[in-house]
């Protein structure tokens, strides 16, 4: 009798290890199939992630002049012929003009660091587009605060460009871009760097090139600046070759008077296109 209850009590502790082992089991493949669902959830949503930034679907931040130029794979260069050609440009000043050169840019050397966009544009930028003299009645028109919108390879654009030299439609309207310029103050901001880094003027003009060259369909070249305060830097964009100048210092003399003939030169590039 003894050795019978032995025996079944053996049976039972057995039976118990068992049933112990058989929970632990499945609360070990219970968290091993969590485990693999979470991972799985994770991998699928990393690879929607990559595979829409591929395909164009993510937001394009274009005040970041860098990821412009990633995300459209664009190269950017210092020299090109395109680009030397527009530089390469000679003008003359009539003594009005050479008298209101120098009172533009005495007010840039007094207050231009004190400017906001809106007083850079209306004391200064303004007068050197009106000494570039590049409006032609029904062939080209400046343009201020425009809004550009679209795709360019599955990726959306908007921009809203400070300046745009383009030929107008009856209406007076902007209809096949050929310039473009984008501006920034060179005053800081209460956060410092961050403004100049989330307000990028290159990017935003580049972003904008970009569009009109998609918009355009001509494959003929575009052209561009972004002036940070008192710098100017000139580009030229044809399919994926960007090409960017040496900066202009518009308190320079020197410099104020090759801005203004670049920009006069600009009027001869568009009509011979």
């Amino acid at each position: 009798m003894c050795s019978l209850k032995i025996k079944q009590l053996k049976e039972l502790e057995l039976t118990s290890t068992l049933t112990k082992k058989s929970h632990k089991n499945q609360n070990l493949w219970l968290f091993l199939s969590l485990t693999l669902k979470q991972t799985l959830i994770f991998v699928i949503i990393s690879s929607i992630s990559i595979l829409l930034k591929m395909k164009g679907f993510g937001k394009l931040n274009h005040y970041d002049g860098f990821e412009v130029i990633e995300r459209f794979n664009i190269d950017k260069n210092q020299s090109c012929e395109i680009l030397v050609d527009w530089l390469d440009a000679q003008t003359t000043f009539s003594a009005f003009e050479q008298d209101l050169l120098q009172q533009i840019q005495s007010e840039l050397v007094l207050h231009g660091r004190a400017w906001n966009e809106e007083e850079l544009k209306i004391n200064f930028i303004g007068f050197v587009f009106f000494l570039a003299k590049l409006n032609v009645p029904d062939k080209i028109q400046t343009f201020f605060e425009r809004k550009m919108v679209g795709k360019v390879e599955e990726i959306p654009i908007s921009v809203v460009v400070d300046g745009m030299v383009a030929s107008p439609t009856k209406a007076g309207r902007p209809q096949v871009p050929y310039f473009f310029l984008q501006e920034a103050p060179s005053r800081p901001s209460p956060k410092g760097k961050e403004r100049i880094l989330r307000h990028d003027p290159e990017g935003q003009m580049l972003a904008a090139m970009i569009l009109a060259q998609a918009l355009n369909k001509d494959h003929k070249p575009l052209y561009g600046c972004w002036i940070q305060g008192k710098n100017w830097n000139f580009t030229t964009l044809i399919n994926k070759n960007y090409c960017v100048s040496k900066q202009f210092d518009a308190t320079d003399t020197e410099d104020l008077s090759q801005i203004v003939s670049i920009l006069r030169k600009l009027k001869h590039l568009i009509l011979n296109r």
